[in-house]
């Protein structure tokens, strides 16, 4: 599921973005126990893939015949996905809350199967990711938007070009080249030709 190959393998990233999810849970039973699970990560943008990276920390605070908080810090995770698995990007506010999101769509819904589940990022929609992003790097985040959807445009212009039938020459072309056939074959005549007749007479 992950490639665990360092970014700059790829060559010099286009762009790069930080992201942030978290969410809490709670669960009562003999103990009371309340789970905060924190995901930072990093989108970067090469030429003709997305590649995402990220890391999840989980605390859990426990409350029963002993107190506690256990924290938990996984390694880093990192998966790619192709430009044509993606359809655009843009940027949302977070309503509610502070900050905006970087919005991304699939153009195939298997594009984003190794972020969204379980194992990945547990997003809601397996076609769509969907990271908050700090309010203070709103601009940021749009640069980056505005870049993926360029990168994404110049993939689809580039594939469109490359599978382009040849075109077929035109009636006008044909008409033309045959026009300038026979000047030609006019000018290969030459003007001091004299008919055998009229040469007898004089």
């Amino acid at each position: 599921m992950s490639d665990l190959r360092p970014v700059a393998d790829a060559g010099p990233p286009r762009a790069a973005l930080p992201f942030e999810l978290s969410r809490s849970d709670q669960v009562i039973g003999a103990e009371y126990r309340a789970i905060t699970e924190t995901v930072r990560g990093l989108l970067v943008l090469h030429d003709g893939q997305l590649t995402v990276q990220w890391r999840r920390e989980r605390t859990t605070d426990r409350y029963g015949t002993e107190v506690r908080s256990d924290r938990e810090l996984e390694p880093v995770r990192a998966t790619t996905v192709p430009l044509i698995a993606l359809a655009t990007a843009r940027v949302e506010r977070r309503w509610f809350r502070r900050g905006v999101q970087v919005v991304i769509t699939a153009a195939d819904l298997a594009a984003f199967d190794a972020i969204a589940g379980q194992d990945g990022l547990q997003l809601e929609h397996p076609g769509e990711l969907r990271l908050p992003v700090a309010a203070s790097a709103r601009r940021e985040a749009d640069a980056f938007a505005s870049e993926l959807e360029l990168a994404i445009a110049e993939l689809a212009l580039s594939r469109a070009e490359s599978t382009r039938p040849a075109l077929a020459p035109s009636s006008l072309d044909v008409s033309g080249q045959a026009a300038r056939s026979s000047a030609g074959a006019d000018r290969s005549t030459s003007p001091t030709d004299r008919h055998p007749v009229l040469d007898s007479v004089e």
